[in-house]
């Protein structure tokens, strides 16, 4: 997927909002910026039939690019540019910096002890090594899949030692697997 539409040459990253419809399977799209090995995170989850969409930034590749991946079910792909970010490090207060997606965090993996997240969890975003965020980001963009609930319920990501907000950034029901685009500021311990 080659940009034009008023992207400049030289951005560094695009939002995007990306629509799947008419799967004949349940399955998953995986957008990245051409010319980088394609990353384990989502960008979108669906099931047979559904139409979902999701709001995401994808770094900019090269040649401008970026790839999709439709995991299964063949689906229909409908991809929005929605606005796009300078390419090159942040300069000044607000600047943003576009890596290649990289999971932070699976509750699903053997390494973790916890398990499905019970209650609140914090986990680090900044400064992890492989992740392209530097240890001094405010804040960061996420993409939050919700996968295989018990029961219905809601998901909100906020700043670790902050009050949880009352706004919820994901809904979901049981069995379900929906994601959504988030942006959240990082919480910091002061001394």
């Amino acid at each position: 997927m080659l940009f034009r539409s008023g992207v400049p040459s030289g951005a560094g990253a695009v939002a995007l909002n990306v629509t799947v419809t008419g799967a004949s399977l349940p399955g998953f799209v995986v957008a990245w910026p051409a010319g980088a090995a394609m990353p384990t995170a989502s960008t979108v989850n669906y099931v047979a039939g559904e139409t979902r969409a999701n709001t995401t930034v994808v770094k900019v590749g090269s040649l401008g690019s970026v790839l999709l991946h439709a995991s299964a079910g063949c689906p229909h792909v409908v991809v929005d540019l929605v606005g796009w970010f300078a390419g090159g490090a942040p300069i000044a207060v607000g600047g943003i910096g576009a890596v290649t997606p990289y999971r932070v965090l699976d509750t699903r993996s053997p390494a973790n002890r916890e398990g499905c997240l019970r209650g609140y969890r914090a986990f680090t975003v900044a400064g992890v090594p492989g992740s392209g965020v530097p240890y001094d980001a405010d804040s960061v963009l996420l993409n939050v899949t919700v996968t295989d609930p018990g029961g219905p319920g809601y998901l909100t990501v906020f700043p670790d030692l902050a009050m949880p907000p009352t706004a919820s950034n994901l809904n979901f029901v049981g069995g379900q697997t929906v994601a959504n685009g988030v942006w959240v500021k990082i919480g910091r311990a002061h001394v």
